[in-house]
């Protein structure tokens, strides 16, 4: 009998439409994969919540990273965070976030009730106030120019000048006010082009030059981003967080990726009043991009949700987390033997043939990093997380009874670190399951139970710290049951 796939959670949709239990666990080609459980990467704890960070990399490509609390800025070195405030500190809001981007090798940071800070790498050893800059919630970058938002009032600084903020034609800096009715600017992002988002709308900004450099053109309203870290940008789109579920923007339209999959779910559990928590990171090794959101009543995160991309599925996990972002991958050095076998299976640099110059040795790759409830920087990088996969509802032997005894999960995991349970509807698909008893899957990889009827369906637990690395579904073994 071929496999009966472990199916895809659609927690919006009815059980008999198909949706299942899949958590703790990613997506991946097709397949389940494991989540790994955050790591701290140092004993070094930030002093107070963390609520906002960006990873950067140098002109000269050096990774970083940067975080912030109510009263603190931070520099990550060596995974450690270590205080880069300015003299005397910051008093934050903490009802909302710290808000950073890298503009060359300046990193500015925005905090509401906070003077807009700036860090220069290479020649900085502490933030200190940007020169002229306005108050605002958030900040972002749009071809050479920074952006500064308060409320819905759009500051926007002289052509490749950070400091540049009187409104002038000769150095294009402006300012400009947005409609009301999708309310306040809560986040953007840039490149060529780029994107403000506001808590119910959109405007696209193309840059044109000259005295007004850049048009605004609103191209979504009804749906924006719920907190400044909703949005995140992947090549020439952005994944976005709103206040009603989960969409892809690609500049021009909302795509929706969650509608009649994971959109209700999110918002019959987002704890609307502290919606400015959520955050959301891409991992490009992984192709996932991962939400967190407080949920059931909490104001900080606890509940992670992960999209694949290329499978366009989601999965879930119930993870504490004060924030997360992506944090650059930093190159391997040709000394580091460790390093290298982790790459290429060996550790001479002198027996592969991979150039001295390849980019191998600089990865500009990102990868997800939180900060935990313990308030120490971690790396998704511990043991697999506890995992739960279902299979859909599925009928063995159309229109009759069978009689199940067993079924071998497909699963490269020990045996004895799995636990089977099957559901079973004797006659009708409307009667409530009835569900056997666990059985923990022997030393021929079968779980070993007993249940009669027409439908069937089949959950498989993965213990906490199991070695595996990808799950498929189950083989039942099933006999003609009782008459129908």
């Amino acid at each position: 009998m071929n496999p009966i796939p472990f199916g895809e959670w659609t927690p919006d949709t009815s059980k008999l439409s198909g949706a299942v239990e899949i958590s703790g666990c990613l997506s991946q080609a097709g397949r389940y994969a494991p989540l790994p459980d955050l790591a701290p990467m140092s004993g070094t704890a930030l002093v107070d919540t963390c609520m906002g960070g960006i990873g950067v990399y140098s002109s000269t490509g050096v990774a970083t990273a940067f975080l912030g609390d109510c009263t603190r800025l931070y520099r990550v070195q060596s995974g450690a965070p270590a205080d880069v405030s300015k003299a005397g500190g910051y008093a934050a809001d903490r009802d909302w976030a710290w808000k950073f981007c890298q503009f060359g090798d300046n990193i500015i940071g925005v905090a509401r009730g906070v003077a807009p800070q700036v860090f220069q790498l290479g020649s900085s050893s502490r933030f200190a106030d940007l020169a002229n800059a306005p108050m605002g919630d958030t900040v972002f970058r749009i071809r050479q120019h920074v952006f500064i938002c308060d409320g819905r009032t759009v500051n926007v600084s002289g052509f490749n000048d950070s400091t540049a903020w009187t409104p002038d034609p000769a150095t294009q800096a402006f300012q400009n006010t947005i409609g009301q009715e999708a309310g306040r600017i809560v986040t953007g992002y840039g490149g060529e082009q780029g994107a403000i988002f506001q808590e119910r709308g959109i405007v696209r900004l193309a840059y044109q030059g000259g005295a007004a450099p850049f048009v605004f053109d609103e191209v979504e309203g009804g749906r924006g981003a719920c907190s400044p870290h909703a949005v995140s940008p992947w090549g020439r789109v952005a994944f976005v967080a709103a206040e009603d579920g989960f969409y892809v923007f690609d500049g021009l339209q909302a795509t929706p990726i969650g509608a009649n999959k994971v959109d209700q779910w999110f918002t019959d559990r987002l704890n609307y009043a502290y919606r400015s928590k959520v955050w959301s990171a891409i991992d490009a090794a992984r192709k996932t991009w991962m939400v967190a959101f407080p949920g059931n009543g909490s104001s900080a995160c606890n509940t992670a949700l992960m999209y694949s991309w290329a499978d366009q599925r989601w999965t879930y996990d119930i993870i504490d987390t004060q924030f997360g972002f992506e944090y650059p991958k930093p190159g391997v050095s040709a000394d580091d033997a460790a390093a290298i076998t982790a790459l290429f299976g060996t550790a001479s640099a002198d027996s592969i043939n991979v150039s001295a110059d390849a980019a191998i040795w600089r990865d500009s790759r990102r990868q997800w990093a939180a900060v935990n409830s313990g308030r120490y920087l971690c790396q998704f990088t511990g043991r697999p997380r506890a995992a739960v996969l279902e299979t859909g509802v599925f009928e063995p032997n159309p229109g009759r009874k069978v009689y199940i005894s067993s079924f071998s999960p497909v699963i490269d995991a020990e045996p004895a670190t799995m636990t089977g349970t099957v559901n079973v509807r004797l006659q009708r698909l409307d009667e409530t399951p009835i569900e056997s008893d666990s059985a923990v899957v022997n030393g021929e990889g079968m779980a070993e139970l007993r249940a009669e009827g027409r439908y069937l369906s089949a959950r498989v637990e993965i213990a906490a710290g199991a070695t595996w690395t990808e799950a498929t579904g189950i083989i039942p073994d099933v006999a003609p049951g009782g008459r129908r």
